[in-house]
């Protein structure tokens, strides 16, 4: 799967008994949101895909890989559609 060699790229997991999966959850999105809000579409997909790979339980959600595709495909290039789908991870 593409979505794991890339995120395994990137950095880290983060043990799981450091931070919760529902916190880290948070954390992605909050970070993620705030790039998009900006305007930085592109930046925020890559941040949210990279910080949900640094956790053992958040790495393997099967949404990253449809939120990979739809990017390349030009389908989340409207902020309050990225936002919309990355907060519908759960």
């Amino acid at each position: 799967m593409y979505v794991n060699f890339l995120c395994s790229c990137v950095g880290e997991r983060t043990p799981s008994s450091t931070v919760s999966r529902e916190d880290h959850l948070r954390f992605c999105k909050e970070r993620a949101i705030e790039l998009a809000e900006a305007g930085k579409l592109d930046d925020a997909v890559m941040s949210f895909m990279s910080d949900m790979g640094k956790h053992p339980k958040t790495a393997e959600h099967p949404a990253l890989e449809l939120l990979f595709i739809r990017n390349a495909m030009g389908h989340l290039k409207i902020k309050g559609e990225l936002i919309e789908f990355i907060n519908g991870f759960n």
